[in-house]
Protein backbone atom coordinates (compact mmCIF):
# COMPACT_ATOMS: atom_id res chain seq x y z
CA UNK A 1 0.00 0.00 0.00
CA UNK A 2 1.18 3.50 -0.67
CA UNK A 3 1.62 6.32 1.79
CA UNK A 4 -0.36 9.48 1.04
CA UNK A 5 0.74 13.01 1.83
CA UNK A 6 -1.69 14.67 4.22
CA UNK A 7 -2.38 18.38 4.68
CA UNK A 8 0.70 20.34 5.63
CA UNK A 9 3.03 18.06 3.70
CA UNK A 10 3.21 15.42 6.44
CA UNK A 11 2.99 11.76 5.58
CA UNK A 12 0.94 9.19 7.38
CA UNK A 13 3.48 6.58 8.39
CA UNK A 14 2.44 2.97 7.83
CA UNK A 15 2.19 0.94 10.99
CA UNK A 16 4.44 -2.04 11.53
CA UNK A 17 3.07 -5.15 9.85
CA UNK A 18 1.42 -7.38 12.39
CA UNK A 19 -0.31 -10.66 11.66
CA UNK A 20 -2.65 -12.12 14.28
CA UNK A 21 -1.32 -15.26 15.90
CA UNK A 22 -2.88 -18.62 15.15
CA UNK A 23 -3.40 -18.14 11.41
CA UNK A 24 -1.93 -21.49 10.48
CA UNK A 25 -2.82 -25.15 10.21
CA UNK A 26 -2.36 -26.87 13.57
CA UNK A 27 -3.71 -30.33 12.85
CA UNK A 28 -5.06 -32.25 9.88
CA UNK A 29 -7.22 -35.35 9.87
CA UNK A 30 -7.89 -37.24 6.62
CA UNK A 31 -10.25 -40.07 5.76
CA UNK A 32 -10.01 -41.74 2.35
CA UNK A 33 -8.28 -38.76 0.74
CA UNK A 34 -6.44 -39.97 -2.37
CA UNK A 35 -3.89 -42.55 -1.15
CA UNK A 36 -4.44 -41.81 2.57
CA UNK A 37 -7.02 -44.06 4.19
CA UNK A 38 -6.65 -42.57 7.66
CA UNK A 39 -4.35 -39.76 8.82
CA UNK A 40 -4.32 -37.68 12.00
CA UNK A 41 -1.21 -35.53 12.51
CA UNK A 42 -0.25 -32.32 14.26
CA UNK A 43 1.51 -29.62 12.23
CA UNK A 44 4.21 -27.28 13.43
CA UNK A 45 5.07 -23.91 11.90
CA UNK A 46 7.61 -25.71 9.71
CA UNK A 47 6.69 -29.09 8.25
CA UNK A 48 8.95 -31.24 6.06
CA UNK A 49 7.52 -34.19 4.11
CA UNK A 50 9.88 -37.12 3.53
CA UNK A 51 9.00 -40.21 1.54
CA UNK A 52 9.74 -42.19 -1.64
CA UNK A 53 8.32 -41.25 -5.02
CA UNK A 54 4.58 -41.95 -5.33
CA UNK A 55 4.17 -42.11 -1.55
CA UNK A 56 1.68 -39.23 -1.59
CA UNK A 57 3.67 -36.11 -0.76
CA UNK A 58 1.95 -34.17 -3.54
CA UNK A 59 -1.43 -35.58 -2.51
CA UNK A 60 -0.87 -34.40 1.04
CA UNK A 61 0.01 -30.89 -0.16
CA UNK A 62 -3.12 -30.93 -2.32
CA UNK A 63 -5.19 -31.09 0.86
CA UNK A 64 -4.24 -27.47 1.51
CA UNK A 65 -4.70 -26.47 -2.12
CA UNK A 66 -8.18 -28.01 -1.92
CA UNK A 67 -8.97 -25.91 1.15
CA UNK A 68 -7.63 -22.86 -0.67
CA UNK A 69 -9.99 -23.56 -3.57
CA UNK A 70 -12.93 -23.85 -1.17
CA UNK A 71 -12.22 -20.44 0.36
CA UNK A 72 -11.00 -18.44 -2.60
CA UNK A 73 -13.14 -15.81 -4.31
CA UNK A 74 -15.18 -17.47 -7.08
CA UNK A 75 -14.34 -20.96 -5.84
CA UNK A 76 -16.45 -23.47 -4.00
CA UNK A 77 -16.86 -27.16 -3.24
CA UNK A 78 -18.11 -28.28 -6.64
CA UNK A 79 -15.35 -26.45 -8.53
CA UNK A 80 -12.68 -27.77 -6.17
CA UNK A 81 -13.83 -31.36 -6.69
CA UNK A 82 -14.41 -31.04 -10.45
CA UNK A 83 -10.97 -29.56 -11.06
CA UNK A 84 -9.49 -32.75 -9.55
CA UNK A 85 -11.44 -35.12 -11.76
CA UNK A 86 -14.42 -35.77 -9.51
CA UNK A 87 -15.01 -37.66 -6.28
CA UNK A 88 -13.82 -40.96 -7.71
CA UNK A 89 -10.35 -39.48 -8.29
CA UNK A 90 -10.20 -38.18 -4.73
CA UNK A 91 -11.40 -41.30 -2.90
CA UNK A 92 -8.75 -43.67 -1.59
CA UNK A 93 -8.73 -46.98 -3.49
CA UNK A 94 -8.40 -48.80 -0.16
CA UNK A 95 -11.72 -47.36 1.03
CA UNK A 96 -14.27 -50.16 1.07
CA UNK A 97 -16.50 -50.39 4.12
CA UNK A 98 -16.52 -46.64 4.84
CA UNK A 99 -16.02 -44.82 1.50
CA UNK A 100 -16.76 -41.28 2.69
CA UNK A 101 -14.00 -38.73 2.16
CA UNK A 102 -13.17 -36.47 5.08
CA UNK A 103 -10.83 -33.55 5.73
CA UNK A 104 -10.66 -31.88 9.12
CA UNK A 105 -8.30 -29.06 10.00
CA UNK A 106 -7.79 -27.30 13.30
CA UNK A 107 -8.60 -23.68 12.54
CA UNK A 108 -11.61 -21.44 12.04
CA UNK A 109 -13.81 -20.84 9.00
CA UNK A 110 -12.68 -17.23 9.12
CA UNK A 111 -9.08 -18.38 8.82
CA UNK A 112 -10.02 -20.52 5.81
CA UNK A 113 -11.55 -17.50 4.11
CA UNK A 114 -8.50 -15.40 4.89
CA UNK A 115 -6.14 -18.01 3.49
CA UNK A 116 -8.31 -18.34 0.40
CA UNK A 117 -8.12 -14.60 -0.25
CA UNK A 118 -4.37 -14.36 0.33
CA UNK A 119 -3.74 -17.38 -1.88
CA UNK A 120 -5.87 -15.79 -4.60
CA UNK A 121 -3.68 -12.69 -4.52
CA UNK A 122 -0.58 -14.80 -5.10
CA UNK A 123 -2.04 -17.13 -7.72
CA UNK A 124 -3.78 -14.73 -10.09
CA UNK A 125 -2.58 -12.04 -12.47
CA UNK A 126 -5.57 -9.78 -13.11
CA UNK A 127 -7.31 -7.49 -10.61
CA UNK A 128 -8.77 -9.25 -7.56
CA UNK A 129 -12.23 -7.95 -6.61
CA UNK A 130 -13.36 -8.40 -2.99
CA UNK A 131 -16.80 -7.35 -1.81
CA UNK A 132 -17.00 -6.60 1.92
CA UNK A 133 -14.41 -9.17 3.12
CA UNK A 134 -15.31 -8.28 6.71
CA UNK A 135 -18.49 -10.36 6.36
CA UNK A 136 -16.47 -13.60 6.45
CA UNK A 137 -13.47 -12.59 8.59
CA UNK A 138 -13.15 -11.90 12.29
CA UNK A 139 -12.89 -8.22 13.35
CA UNK A 140 -9.46 -8.77 14.89
CA UNK A 141 -8.29 -10.15 11.54
CA UNK A 142 -9.87 -7.39 9.44
CA UNK A 143 -7.89 -4.79 11.42
CA UNK A 144 -4.67 -6.17 9.88
CA UNK A 145 -6.13 -7.24 6.55
CA UNK A 146 -4.62 -4.32 4.52
CA UNK A 147 -1.19 -5.07 5.97
CA UNK A 148 -1.46 -8.75 5.09
CA UNK A 149 -2.58 -7.89 1.57
CA UNK A 150 0.38 -5.53 1.21
CA UNK A 151 2.83 -8.25 2.26
CA UNK A 152 1.38 -10.76 -0.20
CA UNK A 153 1.22 -8.17 -3.00
CA UNK A 154 4.95 -7.45 -2.82
CA UNK A 155 5.77 -10.50 -4.87
CA UNK A 156 2.54 -10.73 -6.87
CA UNK A 157 2.16 -7.18 -8.25
CA UNK A 158 -1.58 -7.80 -8.39
CA UNK A 159 -4.14 -5.05 -8.05
CA UNK A 160 -6.76 -5.46 -5.33
CA UNK A 161 -10.07 -3.56 -5.40
CA UNK A 162 -12.39 -4.07 -2.45
CA UNK A 163 -15.52 -2.54 -0.97
CA UNK A 164 -16.06 -2.21 2.77
CA UNK A 165 -18.16 -0.78 5.58
CA UNK A 166 -15.63 -1.89 8.19
CA UNK A 167 -14.22 0.72 10.60
CA UNK A 168 -11.55 -1.79 11.63
CA UNK A 169 -10.23 -2.11 8.09
CA UNK A 170 -10.10 1.66 7.61
CA UNK A 171 -8.18 2.13 10.87
CA UNK A 172 -5.05 0.61 9.34
CA UNK A 173 -2.49 3.42 9.54
CA UNK A 174 -0.76 2.26 6.37
CA UNK A 175 -3.71 3.16 4.16
CA UNK A 176 -3.07 6.20 2.00
CA UNK A 177 -5.65 8.83 1.14
CA UNK A 178 -4.89 8.19 -2.53
CA UNK A 179 -5.99 4.55 -2.09
CA UNK A 180 -9.49 5.24 -0.78
CA UNK A 181 -12.37 6.17 -3.09
CA UNK A 182 -15.46 7.71 -1.51
CA UNK A 183 -18.84 7.16 -3.19
CA UNK A 184 -21.57 9.71 -2.45
CA UNK A 185 -25.07 9.32 -3.93
CA UNK A 186 -26.96 12.46 -4.83
CA UNK A 187 -29.98 13.71 -6.73
CA UNK A 188 -28.10 13.49 -10.01
CA UNK A 189 -26.29 10.23 -9.50
CA UNK A 190 -23.36 8.98 -7.45
CA UNK A 191 -20.02 10.75 -7.44
CA UNK A 192 -16.62 9.19 -6.73
CA UNK A 193 -13.64 11.09 -5.35
CA UNK A 194 -10.36 10.32 -3.62
CA UNK A 195 -10.42 10.68 0.15
CA UNK A 196 -7.58 13.17 -0.26
CA UNK A 197 -9.96 15.52 -2.09
CA UNK A 198 -11.97 16.30 1.05
CA UNK A 199 -10.49 19.12 3.11
CA UNK A 200 -12.52 18.19 6.18
CA UNK A 201 -11.14 14.64 6.10
CA UNK A 202 -7.58 15.91 5.84
CA UNK A 203 -8.20 18.33 8.72
CA UNK A 204 -9.60 15.57 10.92
CA UNK A 205 -6.58 13.36 10.22
CA UNK A 206 -4.26 16.23 11.09
CA UNK A 207 -6.18 16.57 14.35
CA UNK A 208 -5.56 12.94 15.29
CA UNK A 209 -8.83 11.37 14.13
CA UNK A 210 -8.39 8.03 12.38
CA UNK A 211 -9.49 7.45 8.79
CA UNK A 212 -12.55 5.40 9.78
CA UNK A 213 -14.01 8.13 11.98
CA UNK A 214 -13.16 10.78 9.39
CA UNK A 215 -14.77 8.97 6.44
CA UNK A 216 -17.59 6.72 7.59
CA UNK A 217 -19.92 9.53 8.74
CA UNK A 218 -19.97 10.65 5.11
CA UNK A 219 -21.33 7.24 4.06
CA UNK A 220 -24.22 7.12 6.54
CA UNK A 221 -27.70 7.78 5.08
CA UNK A 222 -28.89 11.29 5.83
CA UNK A 223 -32.11 9.99 7.39
CA UNK A 224 -30.64 6.99 9.20
CA UNK A 225 -31.98 8.22 12.55
CA UNK A 226 -35.51 7.77 11.20
CA UNK A 227 -35.01 4.00 11.21
CA UNK A 228 -35.30 4.03 15.00
CA UNK A 229 -38.88 5.26 14.68
CA UNK A 230 -39.96 2.31 12.57
CA UNK A 231 -43.05 0.70 14.05
CA UNK A 232 -44.07 3.71 16.17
Amino acid sequence: MTTATAAGGKKRRPSATRVPRGLRFRRVTLANWRNFRAVDVELQRRVILVGPNASGKSNFLDVFRFLRDLGRSGGGFQDAVASRGGVSRLRCLAARRYPEIGIEVDFSDGTLRLLGVLWSVRDGSGPLLLEEPELSLYPEVIRYFPQMLARVQRGAERQVILSTHSPELLRDEGLGLDEVLVLEPGNYGTTIALAAAFDDVRDLLEGGVDLADALLPRTSPASVEQLTRYGD
